[in-house]
């Protein structure tokens, strides 16, 4: 029963923090004109838009992936990797869900 809590648990946990990553990510695209605006664009523009993208994908696919991957090849723990993974899926489209029903509203 500890092992269902513990993996309830840390599934919202990533789900959230990939969450937030994303989130934050939305905020630079929705106000980058205001940031990066420039008659023509500048250089700054054309290396910080695709750097803070990589860097956005990487630290939401550590937040969903990273734990999940040392279960499955570090412990050798492939059911409880398999879970989490599923369990973290099923938090980030609920979160999305309800986001985008009372953004709607």
């Amino acid at each position: 029963m500890k092992h269902i809590k513990e993996i309830w648990a840390l599934s919202l946990l990533q789900a959230l923090g990939a969450g937030i990553v994303v989130w934050l990510w939305s905020l630079v695209m929705i106000n980058g004109e205001h940031w990066f605006n420039g008659t023509p664009p500048s250089a700054l523009s054309f290396v910080t838009v695709p750097l803070i993208f990589i860097v956005t994908a990487t630290l939401s696919a550590g937040a969903v992936l990273g734990y999940p991957l040392y279960l499955a090849f570090h412990q050798k723990n492939w059911p409880k990797a398999v879970a989490l993974l599923g369990l973290t899926i099923v938090w980030l489209i609920l979160i999305s869900t309800v986001l985008v029903f009372t953004a709607i509203r």
